[in-house]
Formats: C-alpha cells, sequence, structure tokens
C-alpha cells in the first residue's frame, strides 16, 4: 500500500438518527468500500443524480453512509490486480458508485478493478470528467444502437430530453457519426444551442401529442422514421465548450 495520509476529505451522505444530510467529512480509507485498487481522485463530475442523492430528493443510495459521485478519475496509488497497475491513470463511471458503494467526492477511493477503465491517452482526467456518465451513457447508446444495425441511411435519430447533459453530448455525437439528429426538448430558448451542436430540428415537448403510450411509433411526426431511436434518459447538466458544466475537482488537481 502506497503512504496515505491518515485521514482526508470525503462528501459523505448520511440517514441516520440525525436525519438525513451530506457534507465534507474527515474519513480513513478503512471507512470507504472494499476495492482492489485505491486511486488518488484527481476529478469527479456533477450529475442530476448526484444532487438527488445528496439532497435525499431521489431514493438513490441504498446504504449509507456512502460518499457522493457517480464517477471519478484519478490515478492509482495501490492495486493487487494484475490489470491495474500503480501509476495508471483511470476512470469509471456507475457501477454502483453512490449508490451501493463509496464514489468520486473523496480524495482517494478504493475500487473493484472490474469497473476500472485505463483513462485514454488523448484524454486528461478532466476532460474525461467533464465528458462523465453523461458522455458515457450518450456514447453506449450510439454503440448499442449500431449494434443492433441502425444506420445514417435509415432515417433521423430523435433525441428526447435534448437539451440536458446526455441530449447535448447525443445531439453533437450523432452528427459528428453522419446521423440526422432532431432534437425534443421542454426549453425552447435552448434551440438556437442545439442548431449550433447539430440538430436538424427542434421541436417542444409541449407541442407534441404522445398519445396513451410514448413508445407506440406515430405517423406524421415530423422527427420521427419507422426506424427512429429515442433516447430517455436523465439530464445531467449544460454542455458547454465541450465538457458537462461544473466539473468538480479535488485539491489533487493532477491535470
Amino acid at each position: 500500500m502506497a503512504s496515505l495520509p491518515a485521514t482526508f476529505r470525503a462528501f459523505r451522505i448520511h440517514d441516520d438518527a440525525e436525519g438525513y444530510r451530506s457534507g465534507i467529512d474527515e474519513v480513513t480509507i478503512d471507512d470507504l468500500s472494499e476495492g482492489d485498487v485505491t486511486i488518488q481522485v484527481a476529478w469527479s463530475g456533477i450529475n442530476f443524480k448526484d444532487a438527488l442523492a445528496a439532497t435525499g430528493k431521489g431514493k438513490i443510495l441504498r446504504r449509507h453512509p456512502l460518499t457522493g459521485g457517480i464517477d471519478v478519475a484519478g490515478i492509482v496509488v495501490d492495486s493487487s490486480s494484475d490489470q491495474v497497475k500503480v501509476g495508471d491513470r483511470v476512470l469509471a463511471n456507475g457501477s454502483g458508485l453512490s449508490e451501493v458503494r463509496d464514489g468520486g467526492y473523496s480524495e482517494y477511493l478504493r475500487l473493484s478493478s472490474d469497473i476500472v477503465v485505463p483513462l485514454p491517452e488523448t484524454l486528461s482526467m478532466r476532460e474525461a470528467m467533464g465528458l462523465g456518465t453523461a458522455g458515457f451513457t450518450a456514447a453506449m447508446s450510439l454503440y448499442r444502437m449500431e449494434a443492433c444495425g441502425q444506420k445514417p441511411g435509415m432515417g433521423p435519430i430523435v433525441v428526447t430530453g435534448a437539451s440536458g447533459g446526455v441530449g447535448t453530448i447525443a445531439i453533437n455525437l450523432l452528427t459528428a457519426a453522419g446521423y440526422e439528429a432532431h432534437a425534443i426538448t421542454g426549453k425552447v430558448e435552448e434551440f438556437d444551442w442545439l442548431e449550433h451542436l447539430g440538430a436538424r430540428q427542434c421541436i417542444s415537448r409541449h407541442d407534441l401529442h404522445w398519445g396513451k403510450s410514448r413508445w407506440k411509433r406515430r405517423a406524421g411526426l415530423a422527427a420521427s422514421t419507422a426506424l427512429a431511436a429515442t433516447c430517455w434518459l436523465e439530464s445531467a447538466g449544460r454542455l458547454t465548450s465541450g465538457a458537462i458544466s461544473p466539473v468538480a475537482g479535488w485539491q489533487a488537481g493532477t491535470a
């Protein structure tokens, strides 16, 4: 084990006899979830889900106390895994972080090696967390659609919740991949921004009649085709200059 400070800071969420609360606590490594990889945290994104967890407005945490933060990027300082080495730059998204195990809002964190992903050489840790879980979700959505046979020539792709973190990155990714992307959002003031990202058409969700089932294909819907796909995903913040704002950085400050 690399030399770790006796205590360090973590954003802990509690639900006990004193009530539901969250804030910065001094913790030890033994206070955190088990894992065969220990990292010094550099960055973690701020997501809508993190806000729900921190305030208790959503039933996100399944045990308490836990450290918040649905994603994390940092440098490995200790590892008992053959796949992850000390000094590696790594990241983790989702995988139970800030739900059933401690998340990224901590100066140090233990993770299971099977959820750790090597950081691509072309990304800094800050950039990776700027894209964050929202970017990962949007990319996996497109990957899955194409694995199922989706191609640009099949027609437009509709993205709902288009002004959120997942939606804005999805619009950007789809356009870059050659698709015609159409945006549905309740925030009409974001139409110009979505068009800037590549949306061919922007539609207010308030002007749509979804019928009894939102999954039922409806003839005549301008942004629909027989093979259109829809991303029904939580928004995590606005995409600004290639990153979801804001991004949280701990004192480590590693680039």
